[in-house]
C-alpha cells in the first residue's frame, strides 16, 4: 500500500511541475494613436509622426500590420477620451507576442 502511495505521489507532483515548465512567456508592448501621433512602448518609447496627408487610422494599421509580421499579437483595444467637450480619443492597443527560448 505504501508503495502504490509514493508511485501516486510521484506522478501527481510530475504532473504540476510539468504544467508550469508548459506555460508560455509572453513580451508586452503598446501601439497608442492619438492625433497625428503613434507610440510604440516595449522597452522604451518609439514615437511615430503620421504624414499629414496619410489617413490617421490607416497609417495606424500598415504600423499594426508592420508588427503583427514581426510576431505581435493585439489582445486587447482601449479607448480613452481625452476630453468630453470634443471628439479627440486616444487608442491603445495592448500587443504581446511570444518569447523564443534565447531571452
Amino acid at each position: 500500500m505504501k508503495f502504490k502511495h509514493i508511485i501516486l505521489t510521484t506522478f501527481l507532483s510530475l504532473f504540476v511541475v510539468s504544467g508550469l515548465w508548459a506555460q508560455d512567456k509572453y513580451e508586452y508592448a503598446t501601439l497608442t494613436f492619438e492625433d497625428k501621433l503613434v507610440m510604440f512602448t516595449q522597452e522604451k518609447v518609439q514615437v511615430f509622426r503620421l504624414d499629414t496627408s496619410e489617413n490617421a487610422f490607416r497609417g495606424t494599421m500598415r504600423r499594426l500590420n508592420t508588427l503583427s509580421g514581426l510576431g505581435w499579437d493585439v489582445y486587447q483595444v482601449t479607448e480613452t477620451l481625452l476630453s468630453p467637450l470634443s471628439d479627440v480619443t486616444r487608442l491603445t492597443y495592448h500587443l504581446r507576442r511570444k518569447k523564443t527560448n534565447n531571452q
